[in-house]
């Protein structure tokens, strides 16, 4: 009989399906949270807690943490963008 992963296994591989977007149980595209780790190794979300996995706490929310694409790194204020967008309106009016 095979023996049953440790939880910290579990999550650290529901991280790995995360970060490579090949979740099983959220849907695909879904963002790297630790309630999103929790929630795709099955786990309730208390259980991924910084004083029991430190190593893996740190992990998920460094990697949490980073920029994923060009558009989330700055984006500017709503407000900037409508005084573009007027700038641009009045130039063709």
């Amino acid at each position: 009989m095979p023996r049953p992963q440790t939880a910290e296994a579990e999550l650290r591989a529901a991280f790995e399906r995360l970060k490579n977007d090949t979740p099983h149980e959220l849907p695909k595209g879904s963002g790297i949270t630790l309630t999103n780790v929790a929630a795709e190794a099955r786990k309730p979300p208390s259980s991924l807690r910084k004083d029991r996995y430190p190593r893996l706490y740190k992990e998920i929310t460094a990697y949490a943490e980073r920029p994923s694409s060009p558009s989330q790194k700055i984006k500017p204020k709503r407000s900037e963008e409508r005084r573009v967008g007027k700038e641009c309106r009045s130039r063709w009016s």
